[in-house]
Protein backbone atom coordinates (compact mmCIF):
# COMPACT_ATOMS: atom_id res chain seq x y z
CA UNK A 1 0.00 0.00 0.00
CA UNK A 2 1.29 3.21 -1.40
CA UNK A 3 2.42 5.68 1.74
CA UNK A 4 0.47 9.28 2.22
CA UNK A 5 2.30 12.43 1.23
CA UNK A 6 5.14 12.98 4.05
CA UNK A 7 7.41 15.28 5.77
CA UNK A 8 9.69 13.34 8.35
CA UNK A 9 9.60 10.07 10.18
CA UNK A 10 7.38 10.36 13.73
CA UNK A 11 8.01 7.71 15.68
CA UNK A 12 8.32 4.91 12.75
CA UNK A 13 5.25 6.36 11.28
CA UNK A 14 5.40 9.31 8.19
CA UNK A 15 3.26 12.70 8.71
CA UNK A 16 1.80 15.00 6.36
CA UNK A 17 2.72 18.79 6.65
CA UNK A 18 -0.88 19.46 6.97
CA UNK A 19 -1.48 16.57 10.21
CA UNK A 20 -2.15 19.63 12.25
CA UNK A 21 -4.78 21.14 10.44
CA UNK A 22 -7.30 18.63 11.30
CA UNK A 23 -9.20 17.47 8.18
CA UNK A 24 -8.08 13.77 7.70
CA UNK A 25 -5.17 12.74 5.50
CA UNK A 26 -6.20 10.75 2.57
CA UNK A 27 -4.12 8.91 0.62
CA UNK A 28 -3.10 10.21 -3.05
CA UNK A 29 -2.02 13.79 -4.38
CA UNK A 30 -4.72 16.16 -2.60
CA UNK A 31 -4.37 14.74 1.12
CA UNK A 32 -7.03 17.30 2.60
CA UNK A 33 -9.51 18.30 -0.49
CA UNK A 34 -11.29 20.76 1.88
CA UNK A 35 -8.18 22.56 2.98
CA UNK A 36 -6.31 22.15 -0.61
CA UNK A 37 -9.47 24.05 -2.33
CA UNK A 38 -9.76 26.94 0.23
CA UNK A 39 -6.17 27.73 -0.59
CA UNK A 40 -7.11 29.03 -3.87
CA UNK A 41 -8.92 32.07 -1.86
CA UNK A 42 -5.64 33.86 -2.15
CA UNK A 43 -5.18 33.39 -5.09
CA UNK A 44 -8.32 35.24 -6.22
CA UNK A 45 -7.41 37.43 -3.22
CA UNK A 46 -3.97 38.09 -5.01
CA UNK A 47 -5.23 38.22 -8.48
CA UNK A 48 -7.91 40.93 -7.07
CA UNK A 49 -4.52 42.98 -5.69
CA UNK A 50 -3.03 42.76 -8.77
CA UNK A 51 -6.08 44.18 -11.29
CA UNK A 52 -6.15 46.71 -9.33
CA UNK A 53 -2.64 47.92 -9.41
CA UNK A 54 -2.33 47.13 -13.25
CA UNK A 55 -5.35 49.54 -13.51
CA UNK A 56 -3.65 52.35 -12.05
CA UNK A 57 -1.14 54.76 -13.97
CA UNK A 58 1.89 53.57 -14.88
CA UNK A 59 4.68 54.52 -12.65
CA UNK A 60 2.50 53.60 -9.53
CA UNK A 61 1.23 50.02 -10.24
CA UNK A 62 3.94 47.90 -8.62
CA UNK A 63 3.14 47.68 -4.50
CA UNK A 64 -0.18 46.58 -5.18
CA UNK A 65 1.41 44.23 -7.90
CA UNK A 66 3.94 42.91 -5.89
CA UNK A 67 1.95 42.70 -2.97
CA UNK A 68 -0.77 40.65 -4.96
CA UNK A 69 1.96 38.33 -6.26
CA UNK A 70 2.57 37.39 -2.80
CA UNK A 71 -0.65 36.98 -1.81
CA UNK A 72 -1.24 34.46 -4.45
CA UNK A 73 2.26 32.84 -3.66
CA UNK A 74 -0.26 31.87 -0.57
CA UNK A 75 -2.46 30.17 -2.54
CA UNK A 76 0.42 27.74 -4.22
CA UNK A 77 1.42 27.16 -1.21
CA UNK A 78 -1.55 26.34 0.43
CA UNK A 79 -2.50 23.70 -2.48
CA UNK A 80 1.13 22.49 -2.40
CA UNK A 81 1.30 22.07 1.68
CA UNK A 82 -2.46 20.57 1.77
CA UNK A 83 -2.41 18.51 -1.39
CA UNK A 84 0.87 16.27 -1.98
CA UNK A 85 2.27 17.62 1.33
CA UNK A 86 6.15 16.95 0.30
CA UNK A 87 8.90 19.09 2.61
CA UNK A 88 9.49 20.92 -0.45
CA UNK A 89 5.66 21.95 -0.55
CA UNK A 90 6.41 23.52 3.01
CA UNK A 91 8.42 25.40 1.89
CA UNK A 92 6.99 26.79 -0.74
CA UNK A 93 4.17 27.87 1.35
CA UNK A 94 6.37 28.97 4.37
CA UNK A 95 8.39 31.39 2.21
CA UNK A 96 4.97 32.71 0.60
CA UNK A 97 3.60 33.42 4.29
CA UNK A 98 7.30 35.34 5.15
CA UNK A 99 7.09 37.14 1.95
CA UNK A 100 3.87 38.77 2.63
CA UNK A 101 4.47 39.47 5.95
CA UNK A 102 7.63 40.92 5.77
CA UNK A 103 6.47 43.39 2.74
CA UNK A 104 3.48 44.55 5.67
CA UNK A 105 6.04 44.66 7.96
CA UNK A 106 8.49 47.13 5.73
CA UNK A 107 5.65 49.06 3.95
CA UNK A 108 4.56 50.16 7.57
CA UNK A 109 8.06 51.33 8.61
CA UNK A 110 9.21 52.51 5.60
CA UNK A 111 6.44 53.98 3.81
CA UNK A 112 3.30 54.71 5.92
CA UNK A 113 5.36 55.58 9.09
CA UNK A 114 8.39 56.89 7.99
CA UNK A 115 7.02 58.40 4.26
CA UNK A 116 10.29 56.74 2.38
CA UNK A 117 9.88 55.31 -0.77
CA UNK A 118 7.93 52.18 -1.66
CA UNK A 119 11.05 50.53 -3.46
CA UNK A 120 12.52 49.74 0.04
CA UNK A 121 9.46 48.31 1.32
CA UNK A 122 9.94 45.55 -1.72
CA UNK A 123 13.34 45.31 -1.20
CA UNK A 124 12.35 44.50 2.55
CA UNK A 125 10.41 41.85 1.40
CA UNK A 126 12.85 40.63 -0.63
CA UNK A 127 15.18 40.31 1.38
CA UNK A 128 13.08 38.38 3.93
CA UNK A 129 11.74 36.17 1.44
CA UNK A 130 15.48 34.72 0.50
CA UNK A 131 16.66 34.60 3.90
CA UNK A 132 13.96 32.96 4.83
CA UNK A 133 14.27 30.27 1.88
CA UNK A 134 18.05 29.33 3.04
CA UNK A 135 17.05 28.97 6.35
CA UNK A 136 14.59 27.11 6.38
CA UNK A 137 16.24 24.86 3.52
CA UNK A 138 18.30 23.66 5.85
CA UNK A 139 16.52 24.00 9.44
CA UNK A 140 12.73 23.13 8.21
CA UNK A 141 11.59 22.97 11.79
CA UNK A 142 12.59 27.13 12.33
CA UNK A 143 8.99 27.40 10.34
CA UNK A 144 7.32 28.06 13.56
CA UNK A 145 10.00 30.41 15.36
CA UNK A 146 10.56 32.41 12.21
CA UNK A 147 6.58 32.72 10.84
CA UNK A 148 5.88 33.84 15.03
CA UNK A 149 9.03 36.57 14.91
CA UNK A 150 7.36 37.95 11.38
CA UNK A 151 3.80 38.26 12.77
CA UNK A 152 4.93 40.15 15.98
CA UNK A 153 7.42 41.88 13.54
CA UNK A 154 4.48 42.93 11.57
CA UNK A 155 2.47 43.76 14.93
CA UNK A 156 4.57 46.21 16.08
CA UNK A 157 5.27 47.69 12.64
CA UNK A 158 0.81 48.12 12.31
CA UNK A 159 0.79 49.66 16.00
CA UNK A 160 3.87 51.92 14.80
CA UNK A 161 1.83 52.79 11.60
CA UNK A 162 -1.41 53.71 13.73
CA UNK A 163 0.34 55.97 15.50
CA UNK A 164 2.87 57.84 12.89
CA UNK A 165 1.11 56.89 9.42
CA UNK A 166 -1.21 57.87 7.44
CA UNK A 167 -3.38 55.64 5.43
CA UNK A 168 -5.10 55.24 8.81
CA UNK A 169 -6.40 58.67 9.00
CA UNK A 170 -7.45 58.46 5.16
CA UNK A 171 -11.11 58.02 5.29
CA UNK A 172 -11.85 55.63 2.18
CA UNK A 173 -8.66 53.50 4.70
CA UNK A 174 -10.72 52.96 7.63
CA UNK A 175 -13.62 50.46 6.27
CA UNK A 176 -11.24 48.33 4.23
CA UNK A 177 -8.76 48.38 7.41
CA UNK A 178 -11.60 47.61 9.96
CA UNK A 179 -12.62 44.53 7.42
CA UNK A 180 -9.00 43.69 7.48
CA UNK A 181 -8.64 43.55 11.39
CA UNK A 182 -11.79 41.89 11.96
CA UNK A 183 -11.51 39.35 9.31
CA UNK A 184 -8.11 38.36 11.06
CA UNK A 185 -9.50 38.06 14.53
CA UNK A 186 -11.96 36.26 13.69
CA UNK A 187 -10.34 33.67 11.26
CA UNK A 188 -7.53 33.46 14.35
CA UNK A 189 -10.29 32.37 17.10
CA UNK A 190 -11.42 29.89 14.55
CA UNK A 191 -8.66 28.85 13.55
CA UNK A 192 -7.00 27.82 17.14
CA UNK A 193 -9.89 26.00 17.92
CA UNK A 194 -10.31 24.00 15.08
CA UNK A 195 -6.95 22.14 15.11
CA UNK A 196 -6.22 18.57 15.25
CA UNK A 197 -7.55 17.51 18.99
CA UNK A 198 -9.14 21.07 19.71
CA UNK A 199 -12.86 21.48 19.90
CA UNK A 200 -14.20 22.35 16.68
CA UNK A 201 -11.85 19.58 15.19
CA UNK A 202 -13.96 17.29 12.99
CA UNK A 203 -12.29 15.54 10.53
CA UNK A 204 -14.13 14.16 8.06
CA UNK A 205 -16.24 17.21 7.79
CA UNK A 206 -16.34 18.92 4.26
CA UNK A 207 -16.47 22.25 6.74
CA UNK A 208 -13.09 22.38 8.35
CA UNK A 209 -11.90 25.65 10.47
CA UNK A 210 -8.52 25.47 8.79
CA UNK A 211 -10.53 26.18 5.19
CA UNK A 212 -12.37 28.99 6.73
CA UNK A 213 -8.79 30.65 8.19
CA UNK A 214 -7.98 30.51 4.63
CA UNK A 215 -10.83 32.34 3.65
CA UNK A 216 -10.89 34.93 6.24
CA UNK A 217 -6.86 35.84 6.18
CA UNK A 218 -7.09 35.90 2.60
CA UNK A 219 -10.21 38.40 2.78
CA UNK A 220 -7.92 40.31 5.76
CA UNK A 221 -4.93 40.66 3.03
CA UNK A 222 -7.41 41.62 0.09
CA UNK A 223 -8.73 44.57 2.56
CA UNK A 224 -5.11 45.54 3.85
CA UNK A 225 -3.77 46.07 0.26
CA UNK A 226 -6.59 48.14 -0.79
CA UNK A 227 -6.39 50.12 2.45
CA UNK A 228 -2.57 50.46 2.53
CA UNK A 229 -1.64 50.67 -0.93
CA UNK A 230 -4.28 52.77 -3.28
CA UNK A 231 -3.56 56.37 -2.00
CA UNK A 232 -2.25 58.99 0.49
CA UNK A 233 -4.69 60.85 2.55
CA UNK A 234 -7.67 62.13 1.18
CA UNK A 235 -7.76 59.63 -1.35
CA UNK A 236 -6.86 61.74 -4.20
CA UNK A 237 -3.25 61.26 -5.03
CA UNK A 238 -1.36 58.13 -5.26
CA UNK A 239 1.24 57.07 -3.09
CA UNK A 240 4.98 58.07 -5.23
CA UNK A 241 5.70 56.15 -7.33
CA UNK A 242 7.46 52.62 -6.83
CA UNK A 243 11.04 53.79 -8.41
CA UNK A 244 11.94 57.28 -8.25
Amino acid sequence: MPRPPVLRPADGEWVHVGAADCERIRPGLVAQPVNTASSLAYLVAGGALIARGVARPAGHRLPLVAFGALVAANGAGGVAFHGPGEPWARWIHDIALAGTLGFMGAHDVVVDAADGPAHLALAGAGAVVGGTALLLAFVPDASNPVTGTLAAGVLGAELLSVRRGRFHRRRSAQGPYGLSGGALVLGSVVNVLSRTGRPLCHPDSRLQGHALWHALTALALAAWGEAALSGRPGGSQPYPPSIP
